[in-house]
């Protein structure tokens, strides 16, 4: 394996290109959120929420995670290429061939009131899967500006085109514009310069692997699905489309800051892949737990302390009802978001443990969804949600250190709830956070919160800064 200061400054360095672009894409995606819930109506979200869950479910069936092969397989890297996009381009195009004809019936029997052309235009995005299967080329190579680039500029044009749909009174299609228009503009930006020839055919020996490797995957992805967007199902069903555009909109507010973690996820499968194992993966997940959940911290104290006055200020007043959504899903975004777990059972062909992580999520999102919902209202169903992820985490914790060993289960939970929830309970307990409310205006209120967020997380973790400042041995603290 690879080793040493070389592979460590190629990975600071791509973590440094994915943070800015990351950066750029949320600022570009955040304002188009905020654009469109001010000009499209809350049912709008509801429909376009319905028919994105619908075809999510056959995205998870499109996606037999070639990508992830062709990252950790380190022979026959063309013919791994080939019959992995082989594969996943058959079933892509047998999913996308029925649900544009079955799109009608579908949305018939959920009970829906959307539009099946949504679903059906929606569903090109399957077709996009196996062509974006260039990208983990070179993401196993670390050359990750030629990876990730194109997503920066096809989700800006993404935006802008959507934008520009809804200045044209396009409803629910602005929204469809803006999920579909970037994987096409990132696959035609992708194979322009595609750095391995492509030919159609299956290698009977990887297409084994590929299924002992991607099949596991596969059924944790539809498990996952289950708990990552059945709930859509439980709220239209129960509470109607409005109430499900209010939940959407809640749950994508604190979710859409995950595309930093699927980002960072492209630097760290194929780093830990170059790693020798024991204390540099221990030390990498420390610190990956530790900077993510500041990273995540963040919003979900500034959303918890400020409350409706952001939230009308940033959506508009109709988006009141979001509020308490909004500040339990930022909460599942910190705690699944500094949670790198994934790599490291990928690594050690552990995934059978995700894949039980996922059996008891899903059985949680069913089992309870209906009744929180029916008495509590999306603000229970979103916490059916969290009460998931917190057993989620949890259990990956443990599990990690299974795995590594020498790691403090409580100490790690502290890392990641530490800051965001001192700086939270100081606002709330001292009743701060009601003159923040009422007698500044939200961007002070922010920058006040910003600037204690700032103080307290270096009081926590000021011994690990004075070890890793300029000139200070890249010692970690214990975890």
């Amino acid at each position: 394996m690879t080793t040493g200061a070389p592979l460590t400054r190629r990975l600071i360095a791509g973590a440094g290109v994915l943070s800015v672009f990351t950066g750029v894409a949320f600022v570009a995606g955040f304002f188009v959120q905020v654009v469109l819930a001010r000009r499209l109506s809350v049912a709008d979200f509801g429909l376009f929420a319905f028919a994105w869950m619908i075809v999510q479910f056959f995205h998870n069936l499109t996606n037999l995670h070639a990508d992830k092969l062709i990252i950790v397989e380190s022979e026959g890297s063309e013919t791994v290429f080939s019959t992995g996009v082989t594969l996943e381009l058959i079933t892509a195009t047998v999913v996308t061939l029925g649900l544009l004809a079955g799109a009608p019936l579908i949305v018939g029997f959920l009970g829906s009131e959307t539009d099946p052309n949504y679903v059906r235009v929606l569903a090109l995005t399957c077709l996009a899967i196996p062509f974006s299967r260039v990208r983990a080329i070179y993401e196993r190579r670390l050359e990750f500006t030629r990876a990730r680039l194109p997503r920066l500029l096809s989700e800006l044009l993404g935006a802008v085109l959507a934008i520009a749909a809804t200045s044209m009174n396009a409803g629910v299609w602005a929204l469809v514009v803006w999920r579909v228009t970037p994987p096409v503009i990132e696959i035609v930006m992708l194979w322009a310069v595609a750095p391995m020839r492509f030919q159609i055919g299956i290698d009977r020996q990887v297409a084994m692997d590929f299924a002992r490797f991607g099949l596991p995957l596969v059924a944790t992805s539809l498990l996952g699905y289950f708990y990552w967007n059945f709930d859509y199902y439980i709220v239209q069903s129960l509470l109607g489309t409005d109430a499900l555009g209010i939940y959407w909109l809640g749950f994508q507010m604190g979710h859409y800051l995950l595309q930093a973690r699927a980002s960072w996820m492209t630097v760290i499968l194929p780093g830990y892949a170059k790693l020798d194992t024991g204390d540099q993966q221990r030390t990498g997940y420390v610190l990956m737990t530790a900077g993510a959940a500041l990273a995540y911290g963040l919003p979900a104290a500034l959303f918890i302390v400020m409350g409706d006055p952001l939230v009308v200020w940033l959506f508009g007043e109709k988006w009141l009802p979001a509020t308490a959504v909004i500040q339990i899903f930022l909460v599942v975004v910190l705690l699944r978001g500094s949670n790198f777990w994934e790599p490291i059972m990928l690594i050690r062909k552990k995934s059978n443990y995700l894949l039980q992580a996922s059996c008891v999520n899903a059985a949680v999102i069913v089992g309870l969804g209906f009744p929180a919902t029916r008495y509590y209202g999306i603000e229970g169903m979103a916490s059916v949600v969290l009460i998931a992820v917190v057993f989620t985490t949890l259990f990956s914790l443990y599990r990690v250190r299974s795995v590594l060993g020498e790691l403090s289960v409580f100490q790690l939970c502290l890392r990641i709830v530490a800051v965001p929830a001192v700086v939270s309970a100081g606002w709330l307990v001292s009743g701060g956070s009601d003159w923040l409310r009422t007698g500044v205006h939200p961007i002070v209120g922010c920058l006040c919160v910003l600037v204690s967020y700032a103080v307290v997380a270096y009081l926590v973790h000021r011994k690990a800064i004075r070890e890793w400042r300029p000139g200070a041995g890249a010692v970690v603290p214990a975890p």
